[in-house]
């Protein structure tokens, strides 16, 4: 194995990987990628304290690999597909269990201590592009596809290696014509059936989902003038949002989109990564639809790609963004509810910190407090 690293504080943090092992994980063989550069594109520490120093990191050849941060090495690695693994998450109160999204539209349960796919699930026929798993309920999680399509999934088949979706929700954000194109469209169709289904065509991509709760699942789009959707998971089949929260630029012409979506560590306030190159902040567990707080200071190269995600700390009051310019920034939230500290300079609605030690752009961060030390 051979890797180029940087040194932060006295973490090594590896930003490629080779290797020539060829081996049987989940039923099929590891290519043999000697002198392939594997880039990482997302990473996930695991959720339960018991193994909460592992962290899977999945690269753009398909291939998770599991780093030990108490002793700065990769333990072991395991091929989830052959193209780009999108996105991870472990399963809470299951340190063996972890989802992975990658390729087209597969999606699979993996045991990571024997290094074997308990479970394909199939349903998608869009590029998945979004992951999210309930902490309240770790049987069930949830997967977006660019077509718009939301796929809620259950664990709970041991026996049936492939699980098809629990629930289908379809057309989940679709961006309406405006009122002349439906009129020509109309005309033009002729049937009151394939007009309706030209509008739903317009369905946007899903680009993030968190769970809210045990029954709840909040959805994002390329198109924020389609709102952020309150999903309720108790009601299959029913396809309509309980809640939307409102485009902050609904005036404006333009249609940014969502590259990221977070919940703080109280599942208070939601924040929202906008292509605008502004962090919204939403109060969801009050009745305002529309955002509360912005904060700014994200450059523009850094939203190139719906690939860049916000975090916000289980353990304190930062949220965390990677960027396209090989740094992450960190706002401390703490300067906007303190006031004991009115000497000393406040940052808000800028970043207080700047990560740099990366040769390469940021598109993933993860409980910040374990590789960084915030003075």
């Amino acid at each position: 194995m051979r890797t180029v690293s940087s040194n932060m504080q006295g973490f090594e943090i590896r930003t490629g990987f080779e290797t020539t092992r060829t081996n049987q994980v989940g039923g099929e063989g590891i290519p043999n990628v000697k002198d392939r550069w594997n880039a990482w594109v997302v990473c996930q520490f695991a959720k339960d304290p018991s193994v909460e120093h592992l962290l899977a990191i999945g690269d753009e050849n398909g291939f998770i690999h599991f780093l030990d941060a108490r002793e700065d090495v990769i333990t072991n690695s395991i091929s989830a597909d052959r193209s780009c693994v999108i996105d991870v998450s472990f399963v809470a109160n299951r340190p063996n269990n972890l989802i992975s999204i990658s390729g087209h539209a597969k999606v699979t349960s993996w045991d990571i201590e024997r290094q074997l796919a308990l479970q394909q699930f199939l349903g998608h026929e869009g590029s998945v592009r979004a992951l999210s798993v309930s902490d309240d309920n770790p049987d069930l999680f949830a997967t977006g596809a660019r077509d718009g399509t939301i796929c809620i999934w259950d664990q709970r088949e041991p026996q049936a290696a492939v699980v098809r979706p629990f629930s289908l929700l379809e057309n989940t954000h679709p961006l309406l014509a405006s009122k002349r194109t439906l009129i020509f469209t109309c005309q033009s169709i002729g049937t009151k059936r394939r007009s309706r289904m030209s509008v739903s065509m317009s369905s946007k991509g899903i680009t993030s989902l968190v769970h809210y709760g045990g029954n709840t699942l909040i959805s994002a789009s390329s198109s924020f003038k389609t709102g952020i959707r309150f999903w309720d998971l108790r009601y299959r089949g029913k396809n309509s949002p309980f809640r939307i929260l409102e485009d902050p630029n609904s005036s404006s012409t333009r249609d940014f989109g969502i590259a990221s979506i977070c919940l703080d560590r109280f599942s208070s306030s939601l924040f929202v990564a906008s292509t605008d190159l502004k962090i919204y902040q939403y109060s969801i567990q009050g009745l305002n639809d529309t955002p509360v707080g912005i904060l700014q200071g994200v450059k523009r190269t850094s939203f190139n790609t719906y690939d860049f995600r916000i975090a916000a700390s289980p353990t304190s009051d930062h949220v965390m963004f990677g960027g396209g310019d090989c740094f992450a920034v960190i706002w401390d939230l703490q300067e906007k509810y303190s006031n004991s500290n009115k000497g000393k300079l406040k940052h808000l609605p800028y970043p207080k910190y700047t990560l740099g030690g990366h040769r390469y752009e940021v598109c993933y961060c993860c409980k910040i407090q374990q590789l960084w030390t915030l003075y």
